[in-house]
């Protein structure tokens, strides 16, 4: 998904002229390589999860995402924090709590229960003969 796209845009960089040089650096070509191996990495270990989490709290979990986003952004980039940003935050965090407490008490919503086959038996069913 990440190189596809990157693909697409150097690709369009060096056929289509474009008013500006694209000036690659090392330091710039270490970070797409960053980006994309993170990338890599969040898809890995998402798919990991499901080996050992339902899929209901590995997608309730996937949702705090943009909250850490924000949380990060603020701590770090000093962004600024909107009133509908505190809301939605905690409209997500509710949810996942919520996810996260049906799971504990053994409520399921929206979980597929699996059902394994028994072995077929060794012997043929007995057939009635109509006489």
């Amino acid at each position: 998904m990440f190189g596809s796209g990157l693909f697409f845009l150097l690709l369009r960089a060096m056929v289509w002229s474009i008013s500006y040089r694209l000036h690659l650096t090392f330091s710039s070509g270490l970070l797409v390589t960053y980006i994309g191996i993170a990338t890599a990495a969040v898809f890995f270990l998402r798919n990991l999860s499901l080996r050992f989490l339902p899929p209901t709290t590995v997608g309730a979990f996937h949702n705090l995402t943009p909250v850490f986003g924000i949380l990060l952004a603020y701590l770090f980039l000093d962004e600024t924090v909107t009133l509908q940003m505190i809301i939605g935050g905690m409209v997500t965090l509710t949810g996942v709590e919520l996810v996260r407490r049906g799971r504990q008490e053994g409520e399921t919503y929206l979980s597929a229960t699996i059902v394994t086959p028994s072995p077929p038996s060794t012997r043929s069913p007995a057939l009635k003969v109509a006489t």
